[in-house]
């Protein structure tokens, strides 16, 4: 919508204002880097190496060319803000200990502080694989 993304701005600067010490964690919110990026600690990288709003009953990874889109944006973020914590979240399956190990190596080797999910979280809390349902999902497990 029209005037959103300065009104994240402008709010998120305020807030830091008047609550310097006030640790803050941004989850996407791409459309406002760098801009936004002085404003804050942390970013939260959620699904930015694995696409699990395909079909597939197993989570894909994104191509490189997805993955290179993201990691652009978090390198613009910390030119701006050289003290800037990025937390990457993805989702995979936990059974697959090659693959987890894959994904924690990358993530590590992008500066991150890795952090994974499975799909089973969803279903324990009757939400399907759409976006939302993931969004839903990270604030609970964030806030239990």
């Amino acid at each position: 919508y029209k005037g959103m993304r300065e009104a994240a701005i402008a709010l998120l600067e305020e807030i830091r204002l008047q609550f310097p010490t006030l640790k803050i964690m941004l989850n996407r919110g791409y459309a406002a880097y760098p801009e936004i990026a002085k404003s804050v600690d942390m970013i939260l990288a959620e699904s930015t190496l694995v696409d699990f709003t395909t079909n597939s009953s197993q989570p894909v990874l994104f191509s490189d060319e997805i993955q290179q889109t993201y990691v652009a944006f978090h390198q613009q973020a910390r030119e701006v803000n050289p003290k800037l914590k990025i937390f990457g979240l993805d989702y995979w399956d936990i059974n697959d200990s090659k693959g987890v190990k894959e994904l924690y190596r990358k993530q590590r080797e992008l500066g991150y502080v890795p952090y994974f999910s499975s799909f089973s979280g969803f279903a324990q809390y009757g939400l399907g694989r759409s976006r939302c349902a993931t969004h839903y999902y990270c604030a609970f497990r964030c806030e239990t």
